[in-house]
């Protein structure tokens, strides 16, 4: 069986004792896996073994920065599945990598010349970017970028649609005149935000915490607010909130709530 390890970028080949009982335990780098070979890799590691399922959840699926790998919770997966997931996750890494190091660097047109296009296959989930212009970026679309913190970044006119902020923490951001249409938001803290002229139509916002955010222009028709917390918002006449839900929303301007008939 040839795996990868998490610290090397080579291929480790892993020879199994098929005499060895259920269970036998085999340490790479860290990757700790439980296998015999006379096992099918069809044979999904809940069933076959608790233990086996348990070292795959704790130790052989936990999340990297910039790793494509998440922890899969009670998902069941087979033996060559977490093999090739894995393998992904080393691949993309590099990726992954590069794309950060020339964001962070404020490197645009090299980072549009690479990933123009390929943005929604990269994975930086928890990343930190601060003090950053990044308004010349052509595309960001469906990036992952879950639990990020963003701080004082410019990311005005960036096409951002689909993109992943769950739980993102994004302070002092110029997201003006972006798209963020059908963004993850949910339950992000956004504080001191420019959205003015941004189309955030039908994105996820539920549970997020909206302070001191500019929507003067914005378009947030069919957004759902649900269970979020509104304080010190600003818009204007050409703010559209068609169709927005702000069931269980808190502080939502009553403005708002009688233009467009919103219910709480």
């Amino acid at each position: 069986m040839a795996i990868y390890s998490q610290e090397a970028k080579t291929k480790v080949s892993v020879k199994v004792n098929p005499l060895r009982t259920l269970g036998a335990k085999i340490t790479v780098n860290r990757v700790t896996l439980f296998a015999a070979r006379h096992l099918s890799q069809s044979i999904i590691f809940n069933k076959a073994c608790d233990s086996v399922g348990r070292v795959i959840k704790n130790n052989f699926m936990s999340s990297y920065v910039f790793g494509g790998l998440r922890d899969y919770g009670e998902e069941k997966v087979s033996l060559s599945d977490a093999i090739k997931r894995h393998n992904e996750n080393i691949e993309n890494r590099d990726q992954n990598r590069k794309a950060y190091d020339l964001l962070k660097a404020g490197e645009i047109e090299e980072f549009n010349r690479i990933f123009e296009g390929k943005t929604d296959s990269l994975g930086l989930s928890g990343v930190i970017l601060k003090r950053v212009n990044l308004s010349g970026v052509v595309d960001l679309e469906g990036m992952d970028l879950r639990g990020a913190i963003l701080k004082r970044v410019n990311l005005s006119g960036v096409n951002l649609a689909g993109v992943n902020l769950k739980l993102a923490k994004l302070f002092r951001v110029d997201l003006s005149e972006a798209d963020l249409m059908g963004a993850n938001i949910r339950g992000a803290k956004l504080r001191n935000l420019n959205f003015n002229g941004a189309d955030i139509k039908g994105a996820d916002l539920r549970d997020s915490n909206l302070s001191r955010v500019g929507l003067e222009g914005a378009d947030l028709s069919g957004a759902n607010f649900s269970g979020a917390k509104f304080s010190g918002v600003t818009f204007d006449e050409s703010t559209d909130f068609t169709a927005a839900i702000v069931v269980g929303a808190k502080g939502v301007p009553e403005r708002l709530i009688k233009e467009f008939w919103l219910k709480i």
